[in-house]
C-alpha cells in the first residue's frame, strides 16, 4: 500500500508539516476536500505516515536518529531501556521509579506479561512507610468505598467482585489484575478509583459535553482541556478506524477520561501525600500529553512513566525509539491473555436469560429461554455479571447451577474449564 502514488505524496509533503499543523486539515489538503471519504487501513496509514514523519524530522532536528536506530536493533524481550536508547537493567529502574512521586505504568490491557510487571512494580514501589497507593483506570471515583472496604480486609473476594461488578466496570479477564488486588489487599496498599462515571462518558462519546445535564457535568472535573493539538494528533494516530465513531465527540470523551483520572489522582495525593502508581492504558500515559500532563497541571512532583511494549519488526522498533514517550521501557514478547470462561447465555436485568448460544455449556446444561439465574451454592446472582464473577473464583470444572423455571427452583450439572485456552 505504501507504493501507492498518493501516498508517496502524502509522505513528501507531511516530511514539511510544522508541529502546530492540525492532522485533519492537511490531510483533506493532500486529497483535495476528500478527507471525509478515507476509511479503513488506508485512513490509518495516512495517520501513522504522518506521525512517523513528524517523529523523523524531529529526531533529525534534536540528534537523535542514531541512537534511535541503535535502541533499535538492541531491543529484545525482557530487555529494560532508557528513553535514550541506553539499555539498563531492572534495578536502577526500580531505584528511579522508587525516588518519583507519581510512576504512570503504560499497559496494554490483555497482555499477560504486562500485568506481571505491573504486580512487580506494586511489589517494588510499595516500600514499608504506608505512603504508597495504586491508581486504576478501571474504576470511576464512585467505587472508592468498596476499594476501601477491601483493602480494609473487610470484603471477601466474591463481594469486592459483586461490589466493583468487574466485568461491567472493565471487562478484561479478572485473572489478570488478581494479583495485585490480592497483594494490595493483604498488605493494606489503598487501591484508587480514577475513572468517571461510565454513563456519563459514554453520553458525552456518543453527544459531546454540551449534552450534559448540569447534574452530569457536575460529576466530572471543572476543567477539561480539548485544545492541545499534540494530544489530539496523538489520539488520531492511536485509534483505529471504527465506522461509526463521531470522531470529535469521541475526542471528548477521551479528555474526559484523562482529565478525571489526573484530577482524582491529584485529589488523592493532596489529601493523603505520599505516591501514586497509576495503571491505564498507553494511549493515556505515552508521551505525557494524557493523564501525566494534566496531572502536572493539579499537583507537582516528581513524575515518570514506564511503557511495556512487545518488540517487533525493526521499523516499529524505530518509530518507538524516535518518540519512546516515557522514561523507560520494558521490551516484553507477545503474551495476550486467553478469553475468561463463559456459561454462553445473555440475561436482562432481572437475570432471565434471553439467549442460550448454541453448543455453549449452558446448552449442553439445559438451561432455557425464560429460566432466572438464581445461585451456585452459597452465592446469589445480583447482578448479569454475576455468573461471570464465579467462573472467575470456582476451584471446579462441574458445578450446579440454580435456576427458576416455572415459579419452581431447578439444578443443573453445568461443565465450563477452568480456563478457555487461546
Amino acid at each position: 500500500m505504501k507504493s501507492l502514488p498518493v501516498v508517496a505524496a502524502l509522505l513528501a509533503l507531511a516530511t514539511n508539516l510544522r508541529a502546530e499543523d492540525a492532522i485533519d486539515r492537511r490531510i483533506d489538503e493532500i486529497f483535495n476536500g476528500r478527507a471525509a471519504t478515507l476509511t479503513g487501513q488506508l485512513q490509518d496509514l495516512v495517520l501513522h505516515e504522518i506521525g512517523h514523519a513528524r517523529r523523523l524530522r524531529d529526531a533529525d532536528q534534536v540528534g537523535t536518529l542514531k541512537a534511535a536506530r541503535a535502541a533499535a536493533r538492541a531491543a529484545a524481550p525482557e530487555t529494560v531501556m532508557r528513553k535514550s536508547g541506553a539499555t539498563a537493567d531492572a534495578e536502577a529502574l526500580w531505584d528511579d521509579l522508587r525516588a518519583a512521586t507519581v510512576v504512570h505504568f503504560a499497559e496494554t490491557h490483555d497482555h499477560v506479561r504486562c500485568h506481571d510487571l505491573e504486580f512487580e512494580a506494586v511489589r517494588q514501589l510499595a516500600g514499608e512507610k504506608g505512603d504508597f497507593a495504586v491508581g486504576l483506570e478501571m474504576f470511576p471515583r464512585s467505587l472508592q468505598p468498596v476499594l476501601d472496604k477491601w483493602t480494609a480486609g473487610e470484603l471477601s473476594e466474591w463481594d469486592f467482585l459483586e461490589g466493583v461488578n468487574w466485568y461491567r466496570s472493565w471487562g478484561f479477564p479478572y485473572k489478570l489484575f488478581r494479583p495485585i488486588f490480592l497483594y494490595c489487599r493483604d498488605h493494606h496498599i489503598p487501591l484508587v478509583g480514577l475513572n468517571a462515571p461510565a454513563d456519563v462518558n459514554r453520553k458525552v462519546g456518543r453527544t459531546g459535553l454540551r449534552s450534559l445535564s448540569d447534574e452530569e457535568r457536575a460529576q466530572l472535573p471543572a476543567e477539561i482541556v480539548l485544545t492541545n493539538e499534540a494530544h489530539r494528533r496523538n489520539f488520531e494516530e492511536i485509534l483505529p478506524h471504527h465506522p461509526g465513531i463521531k470522531l470529535d465527540t469521541f475526542y471528548e470523551a477521551f479528555c474526559v477520561w484523562d482529565e478525571m483520572m489526573a484530577d482524582s489522582g491529584a485529589q488523592w495525593l493532596k489529601a493523603h501525600g505520599g505516591r501514586l502508581l497509576v495503571i491505564a492504558g498507553s494511549g493515556h500515559i505515552r508521551g505525557g500529553l494524557g493523564i501525566p500532563d494534566r496531572l502536572k497541571r493539579r499537583f507537582r512532583g516528581k513524575y515518570r512513566i514506564l511503557l511495556q511494549r512487545d518488540v517487533a519488526e525493526a521499523d516499529d522498533n524505530f518509530d518507538l525509539m524516535l518518540a519512546p514517550g516515557a522514561d523507560w521501557i520494558w521490551w516484553t514478547k507477545e503474551d495476550h491473555v486467553s478469553a475468561p470462561p463463559k456459561l454462553g447465555v445473555a440475561m436482562d436485568d432481572k437475570l432471565a436469560v434471553t439467549l442460550v448460544a448454541p453448543g455453549s455449556a449452558a446448552e449442553k446444561a439445559g438451561v432455557k429461554v425464560g429460566d432466572v439465574m438464581k445461585r451456585v451454592g452459597k452465592r446469589e446472582f445480583t447482578q448479569p455479571e454475576s455468573i461471570r464473577h464465579y467462573l472467575e473464583l470456582r476451584k471446579h470444572e462441574e458445578f450446579t447451577l440454580v435456576v427458576e423455571r416455572g415459579g419452581k427452583e431447578t439444578r443443573l450439572k453445568v461443565t465450563v474449564p477452568l480456563d478457555s485456552g487461546k
